[in-house]
């Protein structure tokens, strides 16, 4: 008892004190844990992408073939951004129509087929970003499609397999395009209206035997 009367005396903190402060700081918790709770809760998605310029254009992987092929050897860099940005000025979606039917660089289709796994990676941290899935979601973007990105913070265009919605071209169209047309029967001229061939003899008639 003497021990404990000096500590006190000196400052310091007595047993009935820190038992205080301990209930004190239980409560204050109890209190804010629902309200930290609801705000997450409640959380519009939308929020995220607030302020960012979202755009969608269509092209053929040979036009930005330099930017596909650089946005892919920095895929592992690109990726570990990808799970940490949360805000973006810009963010430009791009359809690739030639990586559909067949036309697409080689080169290219080597290096997706190469990074496979790190194309996978990409696809996982846009699903799990708030700010990039809001915004494809938003504009329907199937995230599976997705080839690669290209980072210019604060902007990013990310690359996408397929045809740019609203562009009047479908999948299939462009799938069924290397087919040859058929002849249009309409184009050829009727039997009908074939000009006469003007050396051919005439049919004439036999004239009548005469009586004898």
């Amino acid at each position: 008892m003497t021990t404990t009367s000096r500590r006190n005396a000196h400052g310091g903190v007595s047993h009935t004190g820190r038992l205080l402060v301990a209930t004190v700081l239980a409560g204050a918790l109890a209190f804010s844990g629902p309200v930290l709770a609801q705000s997450f809760d409640t959380q519009d998605p939308s929020e995220s992408i607030a302020d960012s310029e979202i755009s969608v254009e269509g092209t053929r992987a040979a036009e930005r073939l330099e930017d596909l092929m650089t946005s892919i050897e920095n895929l592992p860099e690109s990726v570990d951004r990808v799970k940490i940005i949360t805000n973006m000025e810009r963010i430009d979606v791009v359809y690739l129509s030639d990586m559909i039917d067949g036309g697409a660089p080689a080169e290219l289709e080597e290096a997706v087929t190469e990074n496979a796994e790190r194309i996978d990676e990409l696809q996982n941290g846009l699903e799990g970003s708030a700010i990039f899935y809001n915004a494809l979601s938003s504009q329907r973007v199937n995230i599976a499609d997705v080839v690669s990105i290209l980072l210019d913070e604060p902007d990013a265009t990310i690359f996408v397999r397929g045809v740019a919605p609203n562009s009047g071209v479908s999948d299939e169209t462009i799938e069924d395009s290397d087919e040859a047309p058929a002849e249009d029967d309409a184009a050829m001229p009727a039997e009908s209206d074939m000009p006469a061939d003007a050396d051919a003899p005439a049919d004439t008639e036999e004239p009548a035997a005469q009586p004898q």
